[in-house]
């Protein structure tokens, strides 16, 4: 069972996982290279120690593992990070003991309530064959080096679990508005949307400055619109939903999908009741116009915190509201980006 985990790890691209100890009483875990610890360095550089490490997927990974392997079931084990690379150690590592009792977890939504995903007619006048290019995308191979990670379009990936985003999203929302009111939920949900903007910058942007895109993508294009139907297609593969282009312009994108992962999770939940829970495909959407109309991702420039700041932070970035959720009952999640 660890060996199983150990490989599910590793090619899931979240990096090493060795077992150093092993028992129904506990154990140690270290990994050579972990994904949030490496992330950081590459993005933050080095943590002070007393901050401690930032390895918690990696944790809660190691916890499961060995509640599964010695006990059959989770909830078993406390776990305990005593060193971090982002602490500038040369590892991580875990320590697990065995808790006193169980603790109880809630069961997972699994895929969640799905939408119903219709064939649609090709946009007017759209040139690109974004079926194809979603396909070509989905077969592009994903391996992880022999650190365990997935260097890939200029950034780090990983096949990430949505739940483990969502119940991360929705916590932290839950616990913020229940401390702060409104302010909380309003601070939260405006940083959620900023971290699908950053990651439409980061990723979306590296991958249309690859050798992949200029392959695949680049010679079906024209014009700027064609870029945002290339990038929505290429999205398509990425497990975030279904997302179509409703209405394109310079000025303004319609973007929809019946299925986000973040309203399938939700409607399963059954959590308090809002409307516009889509936050990262929200960032998303915005960070597709202002990488194409706003930074002329066309020209190739230097994608830095610099550049970031100068556009996608300008009097002259986009912005986006979710104008239909499906919590509240409509067919789809559709998001407004205008000036």
């Amino acid at each position: 069972m660890l060996a199983t985990a150990a490989e599910l790890f590793r090619q899931r691209g979240f990096g090493l996982f060795r077992v150093v100890e092993a028992g129904p009483e506990g154990g140690v875990v270290e990994c050579p290279w972990e994904h949030y610890a490496h992330g950081w360095v590459l993005k933050f550089g080095l943590r002070a120690r007393a901050q401690g490490g930032v390895s918690h997927f990696a944790a809660g990974f190691a916890r499961a593992a060995f509640a599964m392997a010695f006990r059959g079931e989770p909830g078993h084990y406390e776990v305990e990070q005593t060193h971090c690379r982002s602490l500038g150690d040369d590892r991580c590592r875990f320590v697990l003991r065995l808790r006193p009792e169980p603790r109880a977890l809630e069961p997972s939504v699994g895929a969640g309530i799905m939408g119903q995903v219709d064939p649609r007619e090709p946009f007017p006048g759209c040139r690109v064959a974004s079926e194809a290019i979603t396909q070509a995308v989905f077969e592009l191979p994903t391996e992880p080096d022999e650190r365990g990670l997935i260097p890939a379009f200029g950034v780090l990936l990983a096949k990430m679990y949505a739940n483990y985003y969502n119940l991360t999203s929705f916590r932290f929302l839950e616990r913020m508005e229940a401390a702060l009111g409104q302010t909380g939920q309003e601070l939260v949900e405006s940083l959620l949307v900023e971290a699908g903007h950053v990651c439409a910058f980061n990723t979306f942007g590296g991958i249309m400055e690859s050798a992949e895109w200029a392959a695949l993508v680049k010679p079906q294009l024209h014009d700027a619109a064609d870029w945002a139907h290339g990038i929505v297609a290429v999205a398509n593969a990425l497990g975030w939903g279904a997302l179509c282009v409703d209405e394109l312009a310079p000025e303004k994108l319609l973007l929809s999908s019946p299925n986000g992962y973040e309203s399938n999770f939700y409607l399963s939940k059954r959590m308090s009741a809002r409307e516009g829970v889509s936050y990262m495909l929200q960032g998303i959407a915005k960070g597709v116009m202002n990488l194409i109309f706003n930074a002329d991702i066309q020209s190739m420039p230097q994608l830095d915190e610099a550049y970031y700041a100068e556009r996608f932070k300008s009097g002259q970035a986009f912005g986006v509201r979710q104008i239909d959720c499906r919590i509240g009952r409509d067919g789809s999640d559709s998001f407004l980006v205008n000036r």
